[in-house]
C-alpha cells in the first residue's frame, strides 16, 4: 500500500512540474525597444502606432509594416509576418510580441486594445 502513494505522488510531482515548465516557456517578458534590441529571446512592446508614419500592408507576402513608439519614447519599425489586424486604424495601444533583428523589430503576434467608449476627453468630463 506504501508502494501505491509513493508511486501516486511520483506521478502527481510529475504533471506539477511538466506544468511549471510548460507555463514558463509561454510567458513574454515586456520591454522597451531599448531592452529588445540587447535581448535574442522573444519579447512584448507596449506603445502606440504612429499614424503619421508609413503603413503598408502587402498581401501577396501577408507582411504588414508600420512604425511604433514605446513607452520610453523610442520609435522603431516593425515587420509582422501575418495580416493587419482588423481594428488597428483605431487601436489606442499596441503590444507587438517578436525579436529585434537588423533595425527592425520581428513581430509573430500583435494585440491591440481599443480605446473605451466611455472614456471622454478631459473637457467633456468635465462638463458633466
Amino acid at each position: 500500500m506504501n508502494k501505491k502513494y509513493i508511486f501516486g505522488g511520483l506521478i502527481i510531482l510529475t504533471f506539477i512540474a511538466l506544468a511549471m515548465f510548460s507555463f514558463q516557456d509561454n510567458t513574454t517578458e515586456f520591454v522597451t525597444i531599448a531592452e529588445a534590441k540587447a535581448s535574442n529571446e522573444n519579447v512584448q512592446v507596449y506603445g502606440h502606432w504612429l499614424k503619421d508614419k508609413e503603413t503598408n500592408y502587402n498581401p501577396e507576402k501577408n507582411e504588414f509594416e508600420f512604425f511604433m513608439e514605446d513607452e520610453s519614447g523610442n520609435t522603431f519599425k516593425v515587420l509582422h509576418s501575418g495580416a493587419k489586424p482588423n481594428n488597428f486604424e483605431i487601436a489606442a495601444k499596441v503590444v507587438v510580441k517578436g525579436h529585434y533583428e537588423n533595425d527592425i523589430f520581428i513581430s509573430n503576434q500583435i494585440l491591440t486594445k481599443c480605446p473605451s467608449k466611455y472614456e471622454g476627453t478631459i473637457e467633456e468630463l468635465q462638463e458633466s
